[in-house]
């Protein structure tokens, strides 16, 4: 019996089960995020942007559309993104909602290990041993979400696929392979494939990685050596210009942004960017803390390295400088390409938000890892924390939360059902927000494609043949233009409810070359 409670005592106080906590933490707090969730919610999870993925595998493997036909956006997601999601779609054959959630859970998860590697990697001694506190951090994010603001739009970000956090991912897988113990010539192969996909998937890739290293082969090469460092430096630029090079190879239709380097854009850009950083500081919580620490800690980082360089652990110094230059360029890109004109626009850079929490458990782990020496106290007030953690997480559960998300049936598209079923209505254009939107969420198999004001069709993020596959019988003339419907359209009847309008109109259809709809009973075009 002794024996027996002195081993317990022994796996309770381990390192080991500390982390564990601090991961069953993190995944509960996900969890209580999607019990937690909103009209608002329910809204950026599941709009026309959102969907872009879950609706590219639908029309793949269940509606028999080709990848080639695909108009893709400049940033395909590819990987990890898409191989999470085709994973959970084709082998676990899970439903859309479902997949959204433990595409989440995976996607907080792998960050947070990851994250967890790297630091145990980059940190001496038992400053290490610190590395629990880094899934807690990133609870942080999540209790934001239905604590204090109620600010959902980082939460959001990092757990859904499409906007950019799988390079977050990436450049952590890469960083990993970077610092990881293993054979030299599988580091070098699995460096560049994961930089190929990397920089295919979204280019951004660039930023969050390939530039961090740069700076650190140059300014810090004596962690591996000069030639390992190098030799890890030109396998990411080759792989990443392989990924490149093959992205404009197989897709040659795929969406651009025209409007990069515009003097009027980066102004804008930042005056956005300082206003949310400034919001977020104005209100307490949170993300205040998280916030205010980042803007001391970048320049920090450096000013760290520059004061105490000889007396610093390289490793240490590593660490340091790919957090500064990670964070910078990470901040300042999308404003020097002026590319963030709205507050949405935090999908370029919020990966800085991210790594911020592992910047906090740095200086944790460095100001206090030698301070606290005694076993049992630390530990003590180690589990002290999680458990206070743990349980911020369980206060805000909702048993019917989580239910309602998992049924979750949106009250327009529950209307336009409700309307295309009673009257036979099986086809229509509208506009972006409500197109993809209806055609996942549909139970009457209604399908809607995307056009612009003017009614000629929308051709990004879609697949072509969708506008010629079939006849048309309705619109929902919602931000359309009355004018051009009128012209094109012979209405013959209204539908109108509290949450939709829907125009019965003379069966037409889109024709290849022509990028307005034709009437069947005229054949008139224009």
């Amino acid at each position: 019996m002794n024996f027996s409670k002195e081993h317990l005592a022994k796996i309770l106080l381990s390192n080991t089960f500390l982390h564990l906590l601090s991961f069953v933490t993190l995944f509960l707090s996900v969890v209580c995020y999607y019990s937690n969730f909103t009209d608002y919610n329910f809204d950026n999870t599941f709009n026309s942007d959102s969907v872009g993925v879950p609706y590219l595998f639908k029309d793949i493997f269940k509606d028999g559309g080709y990848f080639k036909d695909w108009k893709l956006a400049s940033a395909p997601t590819l990987f990890p993104d898409m191989v999470w999601y085709y994973i959970l779609y084709q082998i676990f054959e899970l439903d859309f909602l479902t997949i959204t959630f433990w595409f989440a859970v995976i996607q907080v998860l792998t960050i947070a290990a990851l994250s967890c590697f790297v630091f145990r990697k980059l940190l001496p001694g038992r400053s290490k041993e610190f590395s629990w506190l880094v899934p807690l951090f990133y609870s942080f994010i999540f209790f934001e979400g239905y604590y204090y603001t109620g600010d959902q739009i980082l939460p959001f970000l990092i757990s859904t696929y499409c906007f950019h956090t799988g390079t977050f991912v990436n450049a952590l897988i890469a960083l990993s392979l970077v610092v990881a113990e293993i054979k030299y010539v599988w580091k070098i192969i699995f460096l560049f494939i994961v930089s190929g996909l990397a920089m295919y998937s979204d280019m951004m890739f660039a930023v969050a990685f390939v530039a961090p290293l740069t700076a650190l082969t140059i300014l810090q090469p004596s962690v591996f050596g000069w030639n390992r460092s190098f030799t890890f430096l030109l396998t990411t630029l080759i792989g990443g210009a392989s990924g490149y090079y093959l992205f404009y190879s197989i897709n040659s239709n795929y969406a651009s942004n025209s409007n990069l380097f515009h003097f009027e854009n980066i102004a804008n850009s930042y005056n956005v960017m300082t206003n949310h950083i400034l919001w977020y500081l104005d209100r307490p919580g949170f993300m205040t803390m998280l916030v205010g620490f980042m803007l001391l800690a970048i320049p920090l980082s450096l000013l760290t390295i520059l004061i105490f360089y000889k007396k610093l652990d390289k490793r240490v110094r590593y660490f340091l400088l790919f957090y500064f230059v990670f964070m910078t360029s990470t901040m300042w890109a999308p404003v020097i390409m002026g590319n963030y004109p709205f507050v949405d626009c935090i999908r370029y850079n919020s990966s800085m938000y991210f790594f911020t929490t592992v910047g906090m458990a740095f200086v944790v782990a460095v100001s206090f890892g030698k301070i606290i020496r005694v076993e049992y106290v630390g530990k003590i007030v180690s589990y002290l924390i999680i458990l206070f953690f743990l349980y911020m997480s369980l206060a805000r559960f909702k048993t019917d939360g989580l239910s309602n998300y998992f049924s979750y049936y949106p009250p327009k598209v529950r209307a336009i059902d409700s309307i295309c079923d009673k009257h036979q209505l099986k086809k229509g254009i509208s506009d972006y927000w409500k197109a993809k939107h209806t055609s996942m969420f549909s139970r009457k198999g209604v399908t809607i494609v995307t056009v612009y004001s003017s009614i000629h069709f929308y051709e990004a993020g879609s697949n072509i043949n969708w506008f010629y596959k079939g006849d048309y019988d309705f619109v929902v003339p919602e931000n359309l233009d009355t004018a051009e419907i009128r012209k094109y359209f012979v209405i013959l009847d209204t539908f109108k409810t509290e949450q939709i309008t829907i125009l019965k109109v003379d069966k037409f259809k889109y024709v290849p070359d022509k990028l307005f709809p034709v009437q069947l009973s005229t054949g008139n075009f224009k």
